[in-house]
């Protein structure tokens, strides 16, 4: 796959941000039912995935300044044993869920920036092609086996 994409670098952060991105969207996912399950209140739960969105959306426009004084590499190894560790921190779901948000955010920026700059410029294109794919498999693919497991197993086999 090295060759195909471009290098072994860029074909390693191609690998990593979709297992990346489809844990997050897996988790995420799974977050609203949870609070659903133990409150019982679809409200509850929509206020929930509504407040956990904020601080990214909030913090988008500091977060590529950030990124761009940064080591990028160290950045994105950071913002993803960063939000795994936070999964652990089930009696913060909310203050928890927020952090783990903004650190998907600055990853994935992190990772746009990062490719672009491993990539050849003569394959850029191409190969962003490839990343989107993949980008949008994680996002389809993610949310239904979230909510899958989530059904079947309850959160705790998704933590």
């Amino acid at each position: 796959m090295g060759r195909a994409v471009g290098g072994r670098a860029a074909a390693l952060l191609l690998a990593g941000r979709t297992v990346s991105r489809f844990g997050s969207s897996f988790y995420l996912v799974a977050l609203p039912l949870y609070v659903l399950e133990r409150t019982g209140s679809l409200g509850a739960s929509g206020l929930f995935f509504t407040l956990t969105s904020l601080p990214p959306l909030l913090a988008v426009p500091f977060l590529g300044p950030l990124v761009e004084r940064a080591h990028r590499k160290g950045l994105l190894i950071l913002c993803d044993f960063g939000a795994s560790a936070l999964c652990a921190l089930l009696p913060f779901l909310l203050a928890g869920t927020m952090l783990f948000h903004l650190l998907s955010h600055l990853f994935e920026i992190a990772s746009k920036v990062l490719f672009s700059e491993l990539c050849p410029p003569e394959r850029l294109s191409s190969l962003n092609g490839i990343k989107s794919l993949l980008d949008h498999g994680a996002a389809v693919l993610a949310p239904a086996a979230g909510a899958l497991l989530f059904g079947l197993c309850g959160f705790r086999a998704i933590l």
